[in-house]
């Protein structure tokens, strides 16, 4: 169950709200549920939500398996601004869990990846535009909020989860007669990257994503950067693992695009 931060952001994200106002509500800020408020609880809460804004604020998943980036999240409470309560959620399970936001300094984490040599993703970030086909037992359609709620929700969660916004088309008679269903299936790049035109958009994620007799999914996608396009390795699983895989994907060459390599001389001016 989406909490009301989630559910708030996947609303913002859908409507293609501002970067600026993704940054200021989210980039170094985390949900975190617990069961109760002991000190156990708090400190691995803590733990998750810094992990989450290292993330975030990196574009990378690699950091958090560094010895550093480990010791510094081992004492995650030095960086923590504040938190507050936010109320109770219904778990997974049916549970009853205490709903708790965690703020971060943001010049004390940018501070821990500058000294860890690690670069720093501005919070200004392009949006991803969506344009995928869905096939599953229904048939063949192109994947959108309205008819496929669960499917989008995953997506924006993992996207969201490193800092990015999703972009969905309008689909309609124009988007039609610039991108078909087999052009996605063929996975045309240039049929794909005159409907970014559209949009004014260089990131696009595109493709097809099919769930199989079994629940599980598997896709086919093509990622455009600027310009450059890349094929990401057909993928198969839980439809959660799948979202993960391709925000990664996504998020690692946006950052390696606009993320900043930040000496000492140039720490002050981006701060």
């Amino acid at each position: 169950m989406f909490s009301i931060f989630r559910y708030l952001f996947t609303v913002l994200a859908l409507l293609g709200c501002s970067a600026n106002l993704w940054a200021e509500a989210a980039l170094y800020s985390s949900e975190q549920q617990l069961q109760d408020q002991s000190t156990q609880q708090m400190g691995s809460a803590t733990r998750r939500a810094l992990s989450e804004v290292l993330v975030r604020v990196s574009g990378s998943r690699d950091l958090l398996s560094r010895q550093d980036i480990r010791m510094a999240l081992a004492t995650s409470d030095r960086y923590l601004q504040q938190f507050s309560f936010a109320g109770f959620i219904e778990g997974d399970q049916g549970q009853r869990l205490q709903n708790f936001v965690f703020k971060f300094d943001r010049l004390s984490v940018e501070e821990l990846l500058q000294s860890a040599g690690l670069p720093i993703w501005p919070a200004n970030r392009p949006p991803v535009l969506v344009w995928y086909v869905i096939e599953d037992g229904h048939g063949r359609r192109f994947l959108n909020p309205e008819e496929d709620p669960g499917v989008v929700a995953a997506l924006v969660t993992s996207f969201q989860e490193r800092g990015l916004q999703l972009q969905f088309p309008l689909f309609d008679l124009k988007d039609s007669s610039l991108v078909e269903i087999t052009d996605l299936l063929r996975l045309d790049r240039s049929s794909i990257a005159r409907g970014g035109m559209r949009y004014d958009s260089s990131t696009i994620l595109a493709g097809r994503l099919s769930q199989l007799s079994n629940g599980s999914w598997v896709s086919d996608s093509l990622y455009i950067l600027g310009g450059q396009s890349y094929a990401i390795p057909a993928g198969d699983g839980e439809l959660v693992s799948l979202a993960d895989d391709l925000a990664d994907f996504a998020a690692v060459k946006m950052s390696a695009e606009y993320a900043l390599e930040v000496s000492e001389e140039s720490a002050d001016g981006l701060q």
